[in-house]
C-alpha cells in the first residue's frame, strides 16, 4: 500500500530544507481542513466542477509534502468529479476521511 505520509521524500522534494518541510506540513492542516469543508459543500449541492477544484487542490496540496496516500485518494476523486460521477464519490467519501485523519495525525507528530 502507498504509504501515508513519505518524511524523506518530502525532505528531498524541499531540497533538504527541514524548517521549510515542518512549515509546509504545519500549513497543511488549515488548508485541507478548509477544502474538506468546500468538498461536503460540493457534494451536498451536486456541484462536481467544484468537487474537482477541491479535490485537485488537495492532490497538490499533499504531494507538495510527500502525503502519498492522500495524494493518490485526492486524485482518483479529482477523476470520478471530472467525469461528474457524484455517486462514486459519495461512496469514496469515508475512505478520503480516514485518509486524511490519517495524514493530519502523522503530520502532527513532526517537530
Amino acid at each position: 500500500a502507498t504509504p501515508i505520509h513519505d518524511p524523506d521524500k518530502a525532505i528531498e522534494l524541499v531540497a533538504g530544507n527541514r524548517d521549510l518541510y515542518v512549515r509546509l506540513s504545519k500549513l497543511f492542516r488549515p488548508q485541507a481542513e478548509e477544502c474538506q469543508k468546500q468538498i461536503q459543500t460540493a457534494l451536498a449541492e451536486h456541484n462536481a466542477k467544484a468537487l474537482f477544484e477541491q479535490f485537485h487542490t488537495m492532490k497538490g496540496s499533499a504531494a507538495q509534502i510527500a502525503a502519498s496516500r492522500m495524494s493518490e485518494i485526492s486524485g482518483k476523486l479529482e477523476q470520478l468529479a471530472a467525469n461528474e460521477d457524484l455517486e462514486a464519490i459519495s461512496a469514496l467519501m469515508p475512505e478520503f476521511d480516514q485518509v486524511l485523519a490519517l495524514t493530519l495525525e502523522e503530520l502532527d507528530a513532526i517537530e
